[in-house]
């Protein structure tokens, strides 16, 4: 039996480019007790776009993925660095990887005859996911009700999403935990407090500043409902401005949207910010209008930078905020009712003031890193 000291783990993720599950793995490798685990990580690119400074400790290992049919290649690397270092347990995030390691997982059972412990983490809840993906929804959804009870544990950042996959999907009730999703509240106090000179406007005490942050690559977080919103703002007050932080495919037909409404020069995209605390500190509003989520870590992070924040009613919304007290709930797709939820915090300082002091309350009792980390390494 291996020593505490020395617990062999890996740890899987197709990149630590953009998103929030991205981001969490950043933390968690950051801060996880090198002395009791020995930790190796593998991607499957070389796009980093997270602040790293990681523990010198920590072994990487990079498989190359450029077309589909890598997903077999992948494995066979994955089997024998597996096979190799004989880890204690290996742990898997996103669907992608997910199966990755469920495949080779039972390959080094039936070939190798050697047994590790794998959870996987599943970061959205598949079931508003899938729904909205339509035929490939159908299928991802096949694939966990046939795989996922092959893992040892299945971790999920929401009590709804973790219903959602032992009812839709007859996961096995024992075998999924719910981990909240945390953020390092000593980090985003210190480098929220870093200069702007990205954008002009945080230098003007008159605007008031509506940020928004995610990926541009996808429907999913629905900028447009946000810029439709904005467009009535726009008109009801003359100071506000729009700033989104993200990158994606999807930038160029967000920037001819803003210019078809009338208000591009009231919105600024500035791509992604490896410090988007800043953004989110000296904003008036924050706003993730999104169509379905998981955990989202981006309106933990502006709650932890004590900013009013706006939340579309995805399933998980009721978990993180309750409504008029941390924060503002909306419906999904109502750019009206989107728009009126600006304007009253726009208008009213005292409610934004209330909503800054209770989310942060809400983030640090509830979702705060040190929680997070100690789940997981108990699960180690």
């Amino acid at each position: 039996m291996q020593s505490n000291r020395n617990i062999k783990i890996l740890l899987v993720i197709p990149s630590l480019s953009g998103g929030g599950a991205e981001k969490l793995f950043v933390d968690l490798l950051k801060h996880i007790d090198i002395e009791r685990f020995d930790v190796h990580v593998c991607l499957f690119t070389h796009e980093i776009d997270y602040y790293l400074n990681l523990p010198k400790d920590i072994h990487f290992v990079y498989f190359r993925k450029r077309h589909k049919i890598d997903f077999f290649l992948i494995i066979l690397r994955l089997i024998k660095v597996i096979n190799k270092e004989r880890f204690s347990c290996v742990h898997t995030w996103l669907l992608y990887a997910n199966l990755l390691g469920i495949f080779a997982k039972l390959i080094v059972n039936l070939v190798y005859k050697y047994d590790f412990r794998l959870i996987i983490s599943t970061h959205n809840d598949y079931v508003e996911k899938f729904r909205a993906m339509g035929i490939k929804g159908i299928l991802c959804g096949w694939l966990v009700r046939v795989f996922f009870n092959k893992a040892d544990h299945i971790t999920s950042i929401s009590n709804t999403a973790a219903c959602g996959l032992i009812r839709k999907y007859y996961l096995k009730k024992q075998k999924v935990r719910v981990i909240y999703n945390g953020v390092d509240l000593d980090e985003i106090k210190k480098r929220s407090h870093e200069p702007i000179t990205e954008c002009e406007w945080f230098g003007d005490k008159k605007a008031q500043i509506i940020v928004s942050v995610g990926a541009l690559s996808s429907h999913q977080k629905d900028f447009r409902n946000l810029l439709y919103a904005f467009e009535s703002i726009a008109f009801k007050h003359p100071n506000a401005r729009l700033v989104i932080i993200g990158k994606g495919p999807e930038r160029l037909n967000l920037e001819l949207l803003s210019q078809r409404l009338g208000i591009i020069p009231r919105v600024k995209f500035l791509g992604f910010q490896t410090n988007p605390y800043k953004f989110m500190r000296n904003a008036t509003v924050f706003v993730l209008s999104t169509l379905y989520e998981g955990l989202p870590i981006v309106i933990l992070e502006a709650m932890a930078t004590r900013t009013p924040v706006i939340i579309t009613n995805v399933s998980v919304a009721n978990e993180l905020i309750l409504d008029g007290e941390d924060g503002l709930v909306v419906p999904t797709g109502e750019p009206e009712s989107l728009a009126k939820a600006i304007s009253v915090l726009l208008m009213h300082s005292d409610l934004r003031t209330k909503i800054s002091i209770k989310c942060f309350e809400t983030v640090s009792s509830k979702f705060n890193l040190n929680s997070m980390l100690k789940k997981y390494q108990e699960l180690y």
